[in-house]
């Protein structure tokens, strides 16, 4: 019998260690992983493993990530501070907790209309993030999940219904804040510490706007509040010093204390005669001066 040259023999063992390291990596039942380009053509990779992305901490630059991802992990892009655009798939549902936290080189996120869900302090501290339109499709988005952004304007999308804890708060540049129809309550800090916003939209069928809400929004005006909001919570409007116009359109509210502390002096509640619960034109509502339109 004759012997095999030793190159035979070298290729035959380079295949059976490699057939091994793959049974060790991959046992039976486990997920299966692969890796993907960050930009799609060559360079970094991120990791995923059933569907999931786990681990983009070398990405850089413009992201686009892969068809076949359809969560994005927890923490996945935690402390990346080289990424300046993401473009996730149709097909994606759900942003995990701390996904993108403190990207502070992220300028825009272009979200898919399948998205349901973004996670607790998702999009913390990404300091340079000015795009983000968020999909109707959206039910839930976590506390602190666009805290200190570079937003100027935000929508609620149309399927949430609860606005959560400090979720928008401390974003220097945001203007505007809509709040579609759907939204029955707003939660504490939600809109906090935004010097900058000058215009709130409330919807009809909002029931409750949270304590500290609207909290030191020193550049808003004037605000409206539907006839189904029962509850205002402590502070909600508390240090929003230029506020002087807050109208009424329904029956007073239930008002937690010092809801209006320190907003313009002389502010006014303007409310058509015959609601109830502010007393008379001249009189005072938790601070307000109560008038007619």
């Amino acid at each position: 019998m004759s012997l095999l040259r030793p190159a035979v023999l070298l290729s035959l063992l380079v295949i059976v260690l490699a057939c091994a390291a793959s049974a060790s990596a991959s046992p039976i039942g486990a997920a299966a992983s692969s890796v993907h380009f960050c930009n799609g053509v060559s360079g970094a990779v991120y990791i995923v493993s059933d569907g999931v992305l786990t681990d983009g901490a070398d990405c850089s630059g413009a992201v686009t990530v892969d068809s076949s991802v359809n969560v994005i992990g927890d923490s996945a892009f935690f402390n990346n501070t080289k990424i300046t655009a993401i473009v996730l798939p149709d097909g994606l549902t759900a942003i995990g907790s701390y996904a993108f936290y403190s990207n502070t080189a992220l300028k825009s996120v272009t979200f898919p209309s399948s998205l349901k869900s973004i996670g607790n302090y998702a999009f913390y501290f990404t300091s340079a993030l000015k795009s983000a339109a968020l999909p109707d499709s959206m039910t839930s988005i976590g506390s602190y999940a666009f805290f200190y952004t570079a937003l100027k304007a935000v929508t609620i999308p149309r399927g949430i219904t609860t606005v959560s804890n400090y979720s928008f708060a401390r974003n220097n540049a945001l203007k505007t804040v809509t709040v579609p129809a759907g939204v029955k309550s707003i939660g504490a800090f939600a809109f906090a510490d935004n010097p900058a916003l000058t215009s709130v939209s409330l919807p009809s069928g909002l029931t409750s706007i949270g304590s500290y809400a609207f909290y030191f929004d020193t550049a808003l005006k004037s605000v409206t509040i539907p006839a189904s909001v029962s509850t205002l919570g402590s502070y909600s409007f508390a240090y929003s010093n230029q506020l002087y116009a807050v109208k009424f359109l329904g029956n007073a509210p239930s008002v937690a204390s010092k809801a209006f502390l320190f907003i313009q002096a002389g502010a006014k509640a303007y409310r058509k005669q015959g609601l109830k619960g502010y007393g008379s034109n001249g009189s005072y509502f938790h601070g307000l001066r109560v008038a007619t339109p």
